[in-house]
């Protein structure tokens, strides 16, 4: 449990069956996890990976270089610094919380899991992103406060068959979710009907200050409660169906630009 605190000097080998990392635990304890073969492993501890607790690893998670190739997140919270390397990252039917984190890597959101986000999140780079739901499957994303998503990256709506993934608030208690300049939001290609919601709860409040692209068929986008395009931002439709609004309570704005060129 989160009381429970371990630290490793030494080698940790996992090639089958599954690791369980719980408890609380600092990123410069976590010393060297060699992957391999059927060996799967769950981050399920409060991880402080702050640069202030880290002075070896400097608050950067490097999972690649830990040893890591596959990580779900399952019941984690993970506290400042930065996620990195090429391991897969997922939240595979399971719950887990971003605070304060930079990514340099790339998340899977799928099986109905739910990554909440907290005091903001940056992408470090262009080249990664968050995907929520992956094929036939659901998958969340869900801001806890007040907050704004930075720097360069991607947030891809990934479901097909019917299933639906959502961007929302944890409860009503005002959050304002702020996607900034260098965010883009798009969804990946189906070959069956599949939605993706920018909110789902009246008391949903998202502004939107980068790029929304909705340009694959059988794709529908829906905003709810107040949806702001603000001044720059750039609402793309080019295929499938986006819906600003789903109801009289629904409100939205645009400041910036939306263009229709195909699709509804």
């Amino acid at each position: 449990g989160a009381p429970d605190t371990w630290s490793n000097a030494g080698s940790i080998a996992v090639s089958g069956g599954t690791l369980n990392l719980a408890g609380t635990i600092k990123t410069d304890n976590l010393g060297s996890i060699t992957q391999s073969g059927s060996g799967a492993v769950n981050l399920n501890a409060a991880l402080d990976n702050t640069a202030a607790s880290n002075p070896v690893t400097n608050g950067i998670f490097n999972l690649t270089t830990t040893g890591l190739t596959a990580v779900n997140l399952s019941g984690t919270t993970v506290t400042g610094g930065t996620l990195a390397g090429t391991a897969a990252i997922t939240v595979n039917a399971a719950t887990a919380t971003l605070d304060s984190a930079t990514l340099n890597t790339n998340i899977i959101i799928s099986n109905s899991g739910t990554l909440h986000l907290k005091n903001g999140l940056s992408f470090a780079n262009s080249g990664h992103s968050i995907t929520l739901g992956n094929g036939a499957n659901y998958g969340y994303l869900v801001y806890d406060n007040t907050q704004t998503v930075t720097g360069s990256g991607s947030l891809v709506f990934g479901t097909t068959n019917g299933y639906t993934a959502s961007l929302y608030a944890n409860a009503n208690n005002g959050s304002v979710l702020t996607l900034d300049t260098g965010i883009t939001v798009s969804g990946s290609a189906s070959g069956s009907t599949a939605y993706a919601n920018i909110g789902t709860n009246t008391y949903d409040n998202i502004i939107n200050k980068g790029t929304i692209t909705a340009s694959q068929a059988n794709r529908t986008f829906t905003t709810n409660g107040t949806f702001t395009n603000a001044s720059g931002a750039n609402l793309n439709v080019s295929n499938g169906t986006f819906n600003l609004g789903n109801g009289a309570p629904d409100t939205w704005s645009n400041a910036g630009s939306i263009a229709v060129s195909g699709g509804t």
